[in-house]
């Protein structure tokens, strides 16, 4: 079994929120996790910024906080979801017409490095 991408939510012995994010790729190993204050991206490792042009999944924010609220998911639906949030949208709201809206990711494994639809 491969798991491209893993999730973890839940709270830590001293009672605060823990979030956690895994990602791995078979199609695209050079990447890494940029952290800022609000955000965290995944985006290329240097010298493999080229990849970008390869497959449009591989660079996306998987953290986003605003309002108060962590939004974290496993590609492209974070900034979705994140701007429905900040614009007055209800929790329920944002991830129900985010996820009907955009679908799920189509980014099949290919050994050449490349996706299709």
């Amino acid at each position: 079994m491969y798991l491209g991408r893993i999730l973890a939510v839940g709270m830590s012995k001293e009672d605060e929120p823990f979030l956690a994010y895994r990602v791995s790729s078979r199609s695209f190993p050079n990447r890494r996790t940029k952290i800022s204050k609000k955000i965290a991206s995944i985006v290329p490792k240097e010298g493999h910024e080229k990849d970008i042009f390869e497959n449009s999944y591989i660079v996306y924010n998987c953290l986003k906080i605003v309002d108060g609220v962590a939004v974290m998911t496993n590609g492209s639906h974070t900034d979705l979801i994140a701007d429905k949030i900040s614009s007055g949208m209800s929790l329920k709201d944002a991830l129900t017409l985010s996820l009907f809206t955009m679908g799920y990711e189509k980014d099949n494994y290919n050994s050449k490095n490349s996706w299709s639809c």
